[in-house]
């Protein structure tokens, strides 16, 4: 016999159904995870691909206004050169002013006019290169209206972002790469939209506008914009090259170099191909430190007819993700031992109570029944009470009417016997009368 078998009834019920309530809180763990955890991918999909097209669109913004506002001033500059003004350096600085110092995402902003077109046109030779381009340089040193200062673009500059001069023979918006450079002993992160001169058909110049990277950068680390915990947004352009990080302790540390040596794993590879084939979609990602992370693309041309596609990588952590579903596996679990407990508790006083009870009452009134049959008692036990109509209450009665119908009949066993041994007793003292009246109960002693 195994231990199970030498446990009591009450003891027995309650192990196995407290087995059975256990099973079915594992089982209730296991779908509600799985349809949860269903659920959760989806929407995780989803809301990160909001994220990634939220912060597109705030970049897309930043880059529009600037576009917008050079574009403006261009159409001004063109209108007057079409109606044959002659321009004097003053009113070429005040344009572009006014459209560095309106730009909240702008840091400064210049004007080249090609030499054949400067010397015939423009009035003043303070803003000459020595090659006799006119250039003109503004810097916005205050956020707020008013603090642009204009200058003769400096040489250095021209030299660090060779792309400037080499716009003068383009004839279609165009944007500079993006790069740290240093402008009057201040480091800035910028890149220059540039919209063409035309002067019937000919290309007589450009204007251009510093897009402020760096307050972008800013906004994209902005703890605001944070959806789950650990997440990070980085924008790369089509050759990999990181553009924007929210990772502020990498974020100088990472900027302009290529994802693919920043992190050698072969996501980081997928990732920079699909923003090469300008893909937006769903992948995953592992970093530097071997976290695994789901990570939504959304690529964009940063303005129409540019050719320039910047990605928007939004990545969460898969820990961060999931939590949820192991807060509610806990809670679950936790739930499943405190109904196991109470079950477990209200099946013991249950059958405490009642059942076992009255089994053990059962059982002792059997026992003295039995020891009353072999006379190792002379008095019958007393009856059960029943206290049910159940199967243990039918087996109370059937024992309370064999205690009563054993009890009589011994009685009348005995009184029989007696009368036969008194009969006996008679009839050896030579009384032949002596008859015996009492009929046992034993048909054994009729006999």
């Amino acid at each position: 016999m195994g231990f199970f078998g030498r446990l009591n009834i009450g003891t027995k019920i309650i192990s196995v159904v407290s087995f059975i309530v256990i099973l079915c809180v594992i089982l209730i763990v296991l779908v509600v995870s799985f349809f949860a955890s269903q659920t959760l991918e989806r929407e995780s999909d989803n809301l990160l691909s909001n994220t990634a097209a939220r912060y597109k669109n705030l970049i897309v913004g930043a880059t529009g206004e600037i576009f917008s506002s050079t574009i403006s001033a261009n159409a001004v500059i063109e209108s007057m050169i079409g109606k044959g003004f002659t321009f004097d350096e003053g009113q070429l600085i005040n344009i572009l002013e006014n459209v560095v110092d309106t730009n909240r995402y702008s840091v400064g902003g210049f004007i080249i006019i090609k030499k054949d077109y400067t010397q015939k046109n423009i009035k003043g030779d303070h803003y000459l290169l020595p090659t006799g381009e006119f250039a003109i340089l503004s810097i916005d040193e205050d956020a707020a209206l008013g603090g642009v200062s204009t200058g003769i673009m400096p040489k250095d500059l021209l030299e660090e972002m060779p792309s400037i001069l080499n716009s003068l023979n383009k004839s279609s918006v165009d944007m500079t790469p993006s790069r740290q450079v240093n402008i009057k002993g201040k480091t800035q992160y910028l890149k220059a939209a540039i919209v063409p001169i035309i002067q019937n058909g000919k290309h007589v110049g450009v204007i251009g506008n510093f897009l402020n990277l760096e307050m972008i950068d800013d906004i994209l680390a902005s703890p605001g914009l944070r959806v789950f915990e650990g997440d990070k947004r980085i924008v790369i352009d089509t050759n990999g090259s990181i553009i924007f990080n929210s990772a502020t302790e990498e974020r100088a540390q990472w900027r302009s170099q290529d994802l693919r040596n920043v992190n050698t794993h072969p996501s980081a590879k997928e990732i920079v191909e699909a923003a090469k084939k300008h893909q937006s979609g769903i992948y995953t990602y592992t970093n530097i430190i071997g976290q695994n992370s789901k990570v939504a693309l959304n690529s964009f041309e940063i303005w129409p007819g540019t050719d320039l596609w910047w990605t928007v990588v939004s990545l969460a952590p898969f820990s961060a993700i999931n939590k949820p579903i192991v807060t509610l596996q806990i809670a679950l679990v936790i739930v499943g031992i405190v109904a196991v407990a109470l079950v477990s508790l209200v099946m013991f006083i249950y059958i405490k109570s009642t059942i076992a009870s009255r089994i053990r009452h059962i059982s002792h009134t059997l026992f003295e029944f039995f020891d009353y049959l072999n006379h190792k008692i002379k008095v019958a036990p007393e009856p059960l009470v029943i206290r049910g109509r159940d199967e243990l209450g039918a087996m109370g009665e059937a024992i309370n009417e064999n205690i009563a119908s054993t009890k009589n009949g011994l009685q009348q066993d005995s009184k029989a016997v007696e009368q036969s041994v008194a009969t006996a007793k008679t009839i050896e003292s030579g009384d032949l009368r002596a008859r015996i009246t009492e009929t046992p109960h034993n048909p054994q002693l009729n006999e």
